[in-house]
């Protein structure tokens, strides 16, 4: 009868034993060759001693908005690095001190119609900081005017007629 059949009893258990006690790994057994142990430990050491990771640059006020609306949200790394080197805090800053065309150089391979766009916008805001900074105080009048209307000088008794 048992020799037709292979594998008996005892033998599928003692195959049972033997797969049990080697580690698997989704390709197959796999045994670890004890060589490799110090090196797990100089790989881990060295891990454990490496100098932390730089940390990320600062956030830029308006910076991820302003490229959002350019279709730029790629380019928000580069930039905050940008900035941080230049020591741009905000986008107003960046207007305030006229480093537009810098800022879009730095940003590298940007086609024409981005390059243009990103710098169109930058001058909507350089015109929306300085109607701000207007707002507040007295509204003065441009330079090339001269101080006082018209109506000022009649009332004086300037020329112009006036009663």
């Amino acid at each position: 009868r048992s020799g037709g059949r292979r594998g008996g009893r005892a033998e599928r258990a003692s195959n049972a034993s033997e797969e049990s006690h080697t580690p698997k790994s989704p390709r197959g057994p796999r045994a670890v060759p004890a060589s490799d142990e110090p090196r797990w430990d100089e790989l881990r050491k060295r891990r454990e001693n490496a100098p932390p990771p730089p940390p990320p640059p600062p956030d830029v006020r308006g910076l991820a908005e302003l490229l959002q609306s350019c279709k730029l949200q790629d380019k928000l790394a580069p930039a905050l690095r940008w900035c941080a080197k230049k020591g741009v805090e905000s986008v107003e800053q960046l207007v305030e001190v006229e480093m537009e065309a810098a800022f879009a150089r730095s940003l590298g391979g940007l086609k024409e119609a981005k390059s243009k766009l990103l710098l169109k916008r930058l001058e909507a805001r350089r015109a929306a900081v300085l109607s701000a900074r207007q707002r507040p105080g007295a509204p003065k009048a441009p330079p090339s005017q001269p101080q006082g209307g018209a109506r000022e000088r009649g009332k004086r008794g300037g020329r112009g007629g006036g009663a």
